[in-house]
């Protein structure tokens, strides 16, 4: 009998599990599937645009959400090489790399040598303006600070505040690893999760007790592999796109998965699990299959939830927010009860913890307690000549301490070859992080000119210039929070949905924000129901 599976979300997660179970099915995997979203579209904050010059019409890419993914992480790479676009990979513009630091109001180009927050050349941490005379020398100190001892079988939980301070001193903390540890993942230092987040680092201390001296050797380690493979070899992009922008991606797996499996505008809820299910298997009941029977533990139980399809909401496309919660929910046109054999969850974990309330409330406790923050991106378009700069670097962190509004400025343009037209400079700014929510509570048109304001200021623009077109999008809710304790809580939601057969979880408020972790986590989950329902991976 053919295994039918529901995915909830279509975001990256989601879909990395649509397109592995899509593989599947066309190697002759007796399954089918329906991926369920409420929003009107797919790729959950994988999100943009094509914008036309108001005076050419030529086009500009715009990323409302994530721009880029870590090219170390081959899963993207891996479904373009699948899907057949390889070709259109787009990694940053390495002749413009470089990164400038806000400080007492001005931004600073970070030193030579940097690994995020880490020295690997004296002269260039010695002579930069970032830190003064006392944090260089504390900095310098951890060269021989003492490692953490851990007792047997402790965990080696930290915050990246406590860790930083310890190890760098407080200066480091609030203008090198916040503005860029926390930027990634928009954390709280105090709470945020060092293990959870980046447990290289806590490794690191614990193999080469400096974290200085274990990135120097690691790069004497890489340049030498370099050298044995091509000598010439020039250095390699950290972070990739698409020539289409990120949104290349998640629309070709759309496509490839089916446009047909994709239940769109639709509200899932009450969420349930047939008690009778195990036991019908069990006996080879209607639900039983054709194949070798598993103890009854083992096999899939049948799951059954509320499918409320809603009415489809405009977009703005001159202020689009597809991740806002609206404050005037849509229109419910009609309601479905669905029944299937198994279930992925691939949701932020608000969504998962009301998800899972009936089904199993401690799992709904345990999705609760991993908190969310909510973001913006605003993008502006300028004329090169009018602007009036050389935007040299990829862009500009913002640390918490210097009390702005905004986070972080991106050089779209210098970043990404080909996301605008010859001539103009794309800039976008991202504002919103835990110790900051208060900025959210502004509407699209306050958080827009906010962010402008913010960014002629850090430049010295004439508060004249006026951009030729803006694009604002807004994440509600939109990014998790790895604070304390995350590590032992994803583990005890293993333990309870490894114990449920038929049920996965998978998404980026478990184990990595970034899209490759989500793409690898939605297949994790896809196997795992193939698994309990006994079908063989091709």
């Amino acid at each position: 009998m053919t295994a039918r599976i529901a995915i909830i979300g279509a975001g990256a997660a989601g879909l990395g599990a649509a397109w592995f179970l899509r593989q599947q099915q066309d190697a002759g995997a007796d399954l089918e599937f329906r991926v369920y979203d409420q929003d009107t579209r797919t790729g959950g904050k994988v999100a943009g645009e094509t914008v036309p010059d108001p005076v050419t019409g030529k086009p500009w890419l715009i990323d409302g959400g994530p721009d880029c993914f870590s090219a170390y992480k081959q899963a993207p790479t891996r479904i373009a090489r699948e899907l057949g676009f390889e070709d259109d990979l787009l990694p940053s513009d390495m002749r413009r790399r470089g990164t400038w630091i806000v400080r007492d109001g001005r931004p600073h180009r970070l030193p030579e040598g940097f690994r995020l927050f880490i020295p690997t050349q004296m002269r260039p941490l010695l002579e930069t303006e970032l830190l003064s005379e006392e944090g260089k020398r504390r900095m310098l100190e951890e060269l021989w600070a003492p490692q953490k001892v851990l007792a047997p079988g402790e965990p080696n939980e930290e915050s990246l505040e406590g860790f930083i301070v310890r190890r760098f001193g407080r200066e480091t903390l609030d203008y090198f690893a916040e503005p860029f540890i926390g930027g990634v993942h928009a954390g709280d230092p105090k709470t945020m999760s060092l293990g959870a987040s980046f447990p290289s680092y806590l490794e690191m201390e614990q193999s080469s007790g400096s974290l200085i001296r274990g990135t120097i050797l690691a790069e004497a380690r890489r340049s030498a592999t370099r050298a044995d493979h091509d000598p010439d070899e020039k250095p390699q992009s950290v972070f990739s796109t698409f020539k289409g922008g990120l949104q290349q991606l998640t629309d070709a797996l759309t496509a490839a998965i089916g446009v047909e499996r994709f239940c769109l505008n639709t509200r899932i809820r009450d969420l349930r699990q047939d008690p009778h299910a195990l036991q019908e298997e069990a006996v080879g009941g209607a639900r039983s299959r054709t194949r070798a029977t598993p103890p009854a533990a083992s096999l899939s139980a049948a799951f059954s939830f509320t499918a409320e399809h809603l009415e489809p909401q405009p977009v703005d496309a001159h202020a689009a927010h597809p991740g806002d919660v609206d404050p005037h929910p849509p229109r419910v046109v009609s309601v479905e009860q669905v029944e299937v054999d198994a279930v992925i969850i691939a949701t932020e974990s608000f969504a998962g913890a009301a998800l899972t309330r009936a089904l199993d409330p401690r799992l709904s406790e345990l999705y609760a307690s991993i908190p969310c923050s909510s973001s913006a991106t605003a993008s502006f378009g300028f004329d090169e000549a009018t602007l009036g700069l050389s935007l040299d670097g990829f862009g500009i962190l913002v640390p918490e301490v210097e009390g702005r509004d905004l986070l972080a400025l991106t050089f779209s343009s210098s970043k990404w070859q080909g996301h605008a037209p010859q001539g103009r400079v794309l800039l976008r700014g991202f504002a919103g992080t835990p110790l900051n929510q208060t900025v959210m509570e502004r509407s699209d048109a306050e958080l827009t000119a906010l962010m402008l304001a913010e960014i002629r200021d850090i430049l010295g623009l004439d508060p004249s210039i006026e951009p030729l077109f803006s694009r604002f999008y807004r994440w509600t809710g939109g990014m998790a929070q790895y604070t304390l304790g995350h590590e032992q809580r994803v583990a005890e939601i293993d333990r309870r949905v490894a114990a449920r057969p038929g049920l996965a979880v998978a998404g980026g408020c478990f184990r990595g924000i970034g899209v490759p972790n989500c793409l690898d986590g939605g297949r994790q989950a896809a196997e795992k129901l193939l698994a309990d329902l006994q079908i063989g991976v091709r």
